[in-house]
């Protein structure tokens, strides 16, 4: 029986970075709206359908992205 220990690195509505300069949407953001399969359960392997902000879509592997953190929403009083 095999492991099913593997988890991709980002999940969909993850905001990432396109940090592959090799392509015209270079260091633009971006939604991944899909995980796809990956058999060999390697990260180097690892897929992703990601829509950019100006709304057209890529496939890349998950070396040519980065997430971008989430800033904490501050909790501000309002009088």
């Amino acid at each position: 029986m095999e492991s099913t220990s593997y988890r991709s690195s980002f999940q969909e509505g993850t905001r990432v970075l396109l940090v592959y300069d090799k392509h015209q949407q270079h260091q633009t953001t971006a939604t991944v709206i899909s995980v796809l399969p990956n058999p060999s359960r390697m990260p180097a392997h690892q897929w992703y359908d990601i829509r950019f902000d100006n709304g057209t879509w890529g496939r890349f592997l998950e070396r040519h992205l980065q997430i971008i953190p989430t800033e904490p929403v501050s909790k501000t009083s309002v009088a």
